[in-house]
């Protein structure tokens, strides 16, 4: 007898203690899960999956003049444009000249305009670092930095792509390559401008020919409100 009586008792409790396990376990899961959305609200995104800064938006407006006195206008102007922003200083612009250059024998004749906007440096040099470079497009100078800080050029170079609407396209940060992968990236932005704004058959890259590039990734150099050394 006594042991029928005990055989309920010890079963409630057992019934109890899994229950009050269980209500702890969803109280534990449920801390963690609070913690971990936490964490990822105030978590700094990652650099290989933050989009550019500028991509998406609109073109800031700027009027510029070549030193012919050529109007040069960047944002809203009717034709898609692939600007350079660099310094004659930069030894990191020394080297992407010649992706600048390959792509211009490329993309120009499909509709692609260039222009390469020095900025932080003395204009006097930049006939000069075009003959270097072969820069067959206009190079422009800014006098103030109200430009480059519109297009948030903190590092050289920066190449920003604008469709003919006036949406930049793409725009690269500072841990994007230079050199032959730098080049490979530049032009899948330009095909992807053009299919979408021509169709398939404007695409380039796929018979575009060699070209002599620097292999080397290379390091960007300050950007705008740093002496160039």
């Amino acid at each position: 007898m006594q042991r029928s009586n005990l055989s309920p008792v010890i079963t409630l409790t057992l019934v109890a203690m899994v229950v009050g396990l269980s209500y702890q376990n969803r109280a534990l899961r449920a801390q963690l899960q609070s913690t971990l959305d936490e964490i990822q609200a105030t978590a700094s995104p990652s650099p290989e999956t933050t989009p550019s800064d500028l991509q998406g938006t609109s073109a800031p407006v700027a009027n510029l003049r070549t030193r012919d006195g050529d109007a040069i206008t960047l944002g809203h102007e009717g034709v898609p444009t692939f600007v350079a922003f660099f310094s004659t200083q930069c030894p990191a612009c020394e080297e992407d000249a010649t992706t600048w250059s390959n792509l211009h024998r490329d993309y120009h004749a499909a509709g692609v305009r260039f222009v390469g906007v020095c900025v932080g440096d003395n204009a006097d040099r930049l006939d000069e670092f075009a003959k270097d470079h072969e820069l067959e497009f206009h190079l422009v100078s800014t006098e103030t930095e109200e430009v480059a800080d519109h297009y948030r050029v903190d590092f050289l170079p920066r190449r920003v792509i604008i469709d003919a609407g006036g949406t930049i396209r793409h725009a690269d940060s500072p841990d994007l390559p230079l050199g032959i992968e730098g080049e490979a990236q530049l032009r899948r932005a330009l095909d992807q401008l053009l299919e979408a704004e021509n169709g398939p058959s404007t695409r380039i890259s796929s018979h575009a020919p060699e070209r002599a590039t620097s292999p080397s990734p290379g390091h960007r150099c300050a950007g705008t409100g740093v002496t160039l050394s």
